[in-house]
């Protein structure tokens, strides 16, 4: 049986665009169901999840803009979450740069820090806390991260 996957796309300044009517006044997502209430999709046996990422660095001093978006989820019928902490390699390091020259200091601190197991383990546990509240399961079991492509690579062959 298929999956129906809702999409999230950050559209302001938060990175926590709500689901629901987008821009053209449509229902957000993709694929046959989308915006569809969890009861539907639970009663036809739909599988779904949802993609969340990158994991901003404020959301581990904002784990309530999360707590909101799995709720979201959550209503909307997703059962399971596919996550991705963000990926600040070299050349993704360069253009955000760019764009965070005029943020304030700390902005600019956080996304320093984004970088550090510590923090990726800090999003990770309130990451867990949530998805357990909400009766969500984390896909793949955890949180990917982008030095550990191989290991993804074959999580995603073993799921296909």
């Amino acid at each position: 049986m298929g999956s129906v996957v809702l999409r999230r796309r950050p559209s302001d300044s938060t990175g926590t665009r709500r689901l629901g009517r987008g821009r053209s006044g449509q229902r957000e997502g993709s694929g046959r169901g989308a915006g569809r209430d969890r009861s539907e999709l639970t009663e036809a046996g739909i599988p779904t999840y949802a993609f969340v990422g990158p994991l901003l660095p404020h959301f581990a001093t904002r784990p309530e803009l999360l707590d909101a978006l799995f709720g979201r989820l959550f209503d909307a019928g997703v059962s399971e979450v596919f996550m991705e902490h963000i990926n600040l390699k070299r050349y993704i390091r360069e253009r955000m740069d760019q764009v965070l020259a005029d943020e304030p200091e700390d902005v600019r601190e956080a996304y320093l820090q984004a970088q550090t197991k510590e923090h990726r383990e800090q999003l990770d546990a309130i990451v867990a806390e949530l998805l357990d509240t909400h009766g969500l399961r984390l896909r793949f079991e955890e949180v990917v991260h982008h030095d550990d492509n191989d290991a993804l690579r074959q999580r995603l062959a073993s799921s296909a």
